[in-house]
C-alpha cells in the first residue's frame, strides 16, 4: 500500500569539543533542535547533563570524554564518531584553553600545553575526522578562534600565538578542502562570559564600558554565529575568520 506521506530528512550531525560549558554548551544547545550532536569535553557530568537538556529538545546525543591535549584524546573521540555515525555535517573545534603570561613568565611546559589544546587538537581532530565530513552532506569546520587572533595583547603570549596560528590553519585547510566541498571558517570573538573569563565583577565592568557596544557577549551569541557558518546556506563562505566583539577592533570610538 502506498503512501503519500514523505519520509522525514535526515538529521545533520555535528561534533562539538569543549561542550561542558561556555560556547561550546550555547552551541550544542542552538543546533539541539535540528542537529544530532557528539559532545565532548573533559568531564563527563556536564556533558551528560547538556546531553540531557539536548535529547529533549529532540537531538540523538553522544558523550564522550576526552583530553583533547592528548592525541589519544583525540583518537577516541575520531573513533566514536565512527561508531555513532557514516558521516559528518560539522565539527566545531572549540575547546580551548588560556593563559597569562609574557615570554618570560611562560615556561616552556605552559607553552606546549596551551599550543596542544588550542592549536594541535584542532588540526588532529580535523584530520582524523575528514573521512567522515567527506560523507557528510556540506559539510564544514568552524574553528573558535579569538579577537586575539587578529590583535596581541600583554601578558598572553601562548594564547596569542595559538589562537593565531589557528586562523593560519582555517586559512589553509579552506584553500585544500574546497575542491571537495567542505568549508572551513573560524570564528573570533571578543570578550565573552564563560567560565574560561576573569571573575572579578570590577575589571569586567571596566572591559563592558570600554567596548563600543557597552557591554561584552553573552556564549549564545558566538553559538549563532557559529551555526550561521555551519548553515548549508553559507555555501560560498570558507577561509573566512569572522568577528564577533561588539564593535571592538572596529577602530576607536571617539
Amino acid at each position: 500500500m502506498s503512501s503519500d506521506t514523505a519520509p522525514s530528512p535526515r538529521r545533520r550531525r555535528a561534533v562539538i569539543t569543549g561542550a561542558g560549558s561556555g560556547i561550546g554548551r550555547a552551541t550544542a544547545l542552538h543546533l539541539a533542535r535540528e542537529w544530532d550532536l557528539l559532545l565532548t569535553g573533559r568531564r563527563l557530568e556536564p556533558l551528560e547533563e547538556l546531553a540531557t537538556a539536548c535529547g529533549r529538545m529532540g537531538s540523538a546525543c553522544h558523550v564522550v570524554t576526552a583530553d583533547l591535549g592528548d592525541p589519544a584524546g583525540v583518537e577516541a573521540v575520531a573513533m566514536a564518531v565512527g561508531e555513532a555515525w557514516d558521516g559528518l555535517e560539522l565539527l566545531v573545534n572549540n575547546a580551548g584553553m588560556a593563559h597569562r603570561g609574557d615570554l618570560e613568565q611562560t615556561e616552556v611546559e605552559t607553552w606546549e600545553q596551551v599550543l596542544a589544546i588550542n592549536l594541535t587538537a584542532p588540526f588532529l581532530l580535523s584530520r582524523a575526522l575528514l573521512p567522515r565530513l567527506r560523507c557528510g552532506d556540506a559539510p564544514a569546520v568552524v574553528h573558535v578562534a579569538s579577537t586575539l587572533a587578529l590583535v596581541g595583547r600583554r601578558q598572553a603570549v601562548a594564547y596569542c600565538a595559538s589562537k593565531a596560528g589557528l586562523l593560519g590553519l582555517t586559512r589553509a585547510m579552506a584553500l585544500d578542502l574546497a575542491p571537495e566541498g567542505i568549508r572551513v571558517n573560524a570564528v573570533c570573538p571578543g570578550l565573552t562570559r564563560t567560565p574560561m573569563v576573569d571573575s572579578d565583577p570590577a575589571r569586567l565592568e571596566r572591559l563592558a564600558r570600554a567596548n563600543p557596544s557597552a557591554r561584552i557577549a553573552e556564549p549564545e551569541e558566538i553559538a549563532a554565529v557559529i551555526a550561521l557558518l555551519a548553515a548549508p546556506e553559507a555555501s560560498y563562505v570558507t577561509g573566512s575568520a569572522l568577528t564577533v566583539d561588539g564593535g571592538q577592533l572596529a577602530g576607536f570610538s571617539d
